[in-house]
């Protein structure tokens, strides 16, 4: 297991169109996985309150992950150094990262 800091840290750097195909299928993922997450945080909400897990937290968390996923799937040619974990459900309440609302476009 990893510490909370060392979850967070990204080694990664990313070649320009890695970045840029990073950036659109990111952009075009938030309408697909924002309402299936909301779907997904109404489905888990009783046990999100136990650990003090809000909407906000619970949407940086998805997002991290989702981002992290393309890194280590699609975009894995483009990506030079270590690529950053997944991060555990029990880390939701630790995230600071949010999703804007200028982000989907």
């Amino acid at each position: 297991m990893w510490t909370t800091e060392e979850a967070f840290v990204i080694d990664a750097k990313v070649k320009f169109p890695g970045a840029l195909v990073l950036v659109l299928i990111r952009t075009f993922g938030l309408w697909v996985y924002v309402p299936l997450g909301f779907v997904g945080w109404l489905v888990t909400f009783p046990w999100l309150v136990r650990i003090d897990a809000t909407i906000g937290e619970y949407f940086g968390w998805l997002d991290i992950n989702f981002c992290t996923l393309l890194l280590k799937t699609v975009l894995r040619p483009f990506v030079e150094g270590a690529v950053p974990k997944l991060l555990s459900v029990r880390m939701i309440p630790e995230v600071e990262h949010r999703i804007g609302l200028l982000d989907a476009y």
